[in-house]
């Protein structure tokens, strides 16, 4: 039996789009390898890509809930007449990073941390050049 990708993401198979994006947020983020050190955490990254990257186009979606991750990835039958039978099945880029950086829009979700410790570090460096030797 293949993986499955609503229990990746903690979802029913009734959920709606709003309701993937909202887990795989979440779930991104707290299994980024950024935040969770542990060392499982880079494969259920990718797993949680692999899972949003499926369940959230629509194509690929309706071929998982109908023939499941082996029909979605080893493809299945076309309509009659075609000159190959079957689709080409579906193959995960391997790019959690991807599929990250394209959800949040190419921007750092954790950059808001590294910019307040920036400009912390800058205040205190340049109060400590402000400040006169000690004799």
């Amino acid at each position: 039996m293949g993986q499955d990708y609503y229990a990746v993401l903690e979802l029913r198979r009734s959920a709606k789009d709003a309701d993937i994006k909202q887990a795989y947020r979440k779930l991104a983020l707290k299994n980024h390898p950024l935040k969770n050190e542990e060392p499982w955490a880079p494969d259920k990254f990718r797993q949680l890509a692999e899972a949003y990257d499926v369940l959230s186009d629509p194509v690929k979606r309706g071929i998982y809930d109908k023939f499941g991750e082996e029909g979605l990835k080893g493809g299945i039958p076309l309509e009659f007449g075609s000159e190959n039978p079957w689709s080409v099945g579906y193959v995960f880029h391997g790019n959690a990073d991807k599929v990250f950086k394209e959800f949040f829009g190419g921007d750092n979700p954790f950059a808001g941390s590294v910019r307040s410790f920036d400009c912390c570090c800058t205040w205190i460096g340049r109060f400590q050049r402000a400040m006169p030797d000690d004799p």
